[in-house]
């Protein structure tokens, strides 16, 4: 029988299966007969753990792929963490490496465990203790090179924590590809656990509850609290995730570690589809199938901007959070003909909870309309984007060249850099702001190639793919929505993503699909830093950048203005710190004074610096 995804396409499916789904649909009780592994002797009284000795009601899956599962946690007490534990259903000798991460994914401890056959809890001791803060969420995690690890459906997460003394766990996590794991799938728990110990005379805080209170009318936006701030003017926003919350169906977005990214037609169909989409960091559909079962999306936790497709389709479902009422009207339609059809679907969605949504072309922020039209269309959503993809387009080759007229104007030698999708959003925000008042701004981006056909300028590289990501959210984008398409050239297809799947590394466009995974994964684990409120500030000449506070320490997200070199970033008071972290590069800067130098060896090349306040 042939797919949906194949009906569409016209011909029989591609698709192959790669790997298990990241949990299998049945759930069973995990037989121990034969025995558990043994286990580590009581630990003193004072220390805890978030599920004990007893083996839980658990799964042992049936994937070979590498995969890193974890617990996201907190304690509601000073300590410190001495060992990393988990429990192992299966009988096969894996290769399992242990780790403790912050809420910003810095690796605090990792340990290798003992290759066993052993079925039970493992225990795994640091070198050196690990401290915790209280109140601070953290991730314990285990990579297994050949999967094989336990869980539990619907077990935590989603409203569901499992509280042992100081200890909560939170929810279960997971990452395909290296790194901090934080993608989520069905309230699925992976029994990761902690032998945790509180600190003598340290006074616990109280827990916070699983479900406030919300009042029936929306606050005004405030920036989440943070341990810490500087003196220095912010620049203006539209409440970070407090945003949503005037929106019924929204709720979910509320949460200060959700960052909404989507996908522009990426047909899914099954949950082993979805979890593929969940590890390259995506949470939002953005055009699907119209004989789709929405139940899908709900299992998975994922987000749906649209329209009613069919009958599955639930009106008030938090997984259905916005309507996406129109594509590109501002190319399409007279000013007034397109206002008076999106105003159109507004007026019919009234009174849904939902937010409306709609993504431009360049128009909205040059001179091929009237500025006013320009303004009343960014002006008529709740949320908003805008597409021009400066990499594979022939739009920076053009005589006379026009990206000077852009309300943020951009040079003709930079117009092919990621420096220009960060200029593009912020043109966005100057139209966004002719009301008083801002929305939440999102880039329209490609992930491999955004030319239409009738021109073929070349395929977007990793490095360029990640760069225009984070260019835009440098410039305030609020979401990220991925064109995943390619109409030109020798490489094409309607859905990138979804053939990188199927087809694996042969998939020529594969490489370009981990780089979105990847990036998409990395502002995932900032997601707490980037729902706070920027301030102003200027590190140097030749940088783009957004400074933020968050926990104590000041976040510098840098790039350049689309040139390459070494830039010299003076910091402003308040920051007391003498070296700086860079994220995921595995390396620290050491501070000159209130400065320090870098180099940035492409023009897409971005850094992300974290100092002590």
């Amino acid at each position: 029988m042939s797919s949906p995804s194949s009906r569409l396409n016209g011909g029989p499916s591609r698709a192959r299966r790669r790997w298990q789904p990241l949990a299998v649909l049945v759930a069973a009780v995990l037989a121990t007969a034969g025995g558990l592994a043994s286990q580590p002797a009581e630990a003193a009284a004072a220390s805890e753990t978030l599920w004990g000795n007893q083996p839980p009601s658990a799964t042992s899956s049936t994937e070979t792929a590498a995969v890193t599962v974890g617990t996201k946690f907190r304690s509601s007490a000073n300590g410190a963490v001495s060992a990393i534990r988990l429990y192992k259903g299966t009988s096969e000798a894996l290769a399992i490496t242990g780790a403790l991460w912050d809420d910003s994914g810095r690796t605090l401890a990792t340990v290798e465990f003992p290759r066993t056959r052993a079925v039970g809890w493992l225990e795994a001791p640091l070198a050196s203790p690990a401290t915790l803060t209280a109140g601070r969420q953290y991730v314990v995690s285990y990579r297994s090179t050949t999967g094989r690890y336990s869980y539990a459906y619907n077990a935590l997460g989603g409203g569901k924590t499992i509280t042992s003394g100081s200890l909560v766990a939170l929810s279960g996590v997971y990452r395909y590809s290296s790194g901090f794991p934080s993608a989520t799938h069905r309230n699925a728990a992976y029994f990761v656990d902690v032998r945790f110990t509180k600190s003598d005379g340290t006074p616990s805080i109280p827990p916070t509850p699983t479900n406030p209170p919300t009042s029936a009318t929306p606050t005004p936006p405030a920036p989440p609290a943070s341990n810490g701030s500087l003196s220095l003017p912010r620049v203006a926003w539209e409440g970070g995730s407090e945003y949503w919350r005037k929106f019924s169906n929204a709720q979910r977005w509320t949460d200060p570690s959700f960052f909404p990214i989507g996908i522009w037609y990426n047909q899914v169909d099954t949950n082993e589809q979805a979890a593929w989409d969940k590890a390259h960091g995506i949470n939002t559909y953005a055009g699907l199938w119209e004989g789709t079962n929405f139940s899908l999306l709900e299992r998975n936790d994922m987000y749906w901007l649209g329209g009613k497709m069919n009958s599955t389709f639930k009106d008030s479902s938090p997984n259905w959070p916005g309507v996406f009422m129109d594509d590109e009207v501002d190319g399409r339609f007279t000013a007034a003909e397109g206002r008076k059809l999106l105003q159109g679907i507004k007026d019919r969605y009234a009174g849904s909870g939902k937010f409306m949504f709609a993504n431009y072309t360049q128009m909205v922020i040059g001179q091929d309309i009237p500025k006013s039209d320009q303004e009343a269309y960014v002006n008529l959503t709740d949320a908003v984007s805008m597409d021009q993809y400066w990499y594979t387009i022939p739009f920076c080759d053009w005589t006379p060249y026009r990206g000077t007229l852009y309300a943020d104007p951009i040079p003709q030698k930079t117009c092919r850099t990621a420096s220009s999708y960060g200029k593009a959003v912020n043109s966005l925000t100057i139209r966004d702001a002719a009301d008083g008042k801002l929305q939440p701004r999102w880039m329209f981006l490609e992930n491999f190639n955004g030319s239409s056909g009738a021109f073929h300028i070349g395929y977007l590289t990793p490095g360029q793919v990640k760069g225009a990501a984070m260019n835009s959210i440098i410039n305030e984008a609020r979401g990220l929505l991925w064109f995943n398409q390619s109409f030109s050239g020798s490489c094409r297809t309607s859905k990138a993503l979804r053939d990188a799947q199927s087809q694996g590394s042969k998939f020529c466009a594969y490489p370009q699909m981990q780089a979105m995974g990847e990036v998409n994964n990395l502002v995932h684990s900032l997601a707490r830093v980037l729902n706070t409120q920027s301030y102003q500030w200027t590190f140097g000449t030749g940088l783009d950048t957004m400074l933020k506070t968050h926990d104590g320490y000041a976040y510098i997200f840098a790039m350049t203005d689309g040139t390459t070199g070494s830039r010299t970033f003076t910091l402003p008071a308040g920051i007391s710190g003498k070296s700086a972290e860079v994220i995921g590069e595995n390396r620290t800067l050491n501070l000159t004074g209130t400065s320090f130098s870098d180099t940035f060896a492409n023009e897409y090349t971005y850094h992300i610096y974290k100092i002590k306040l």
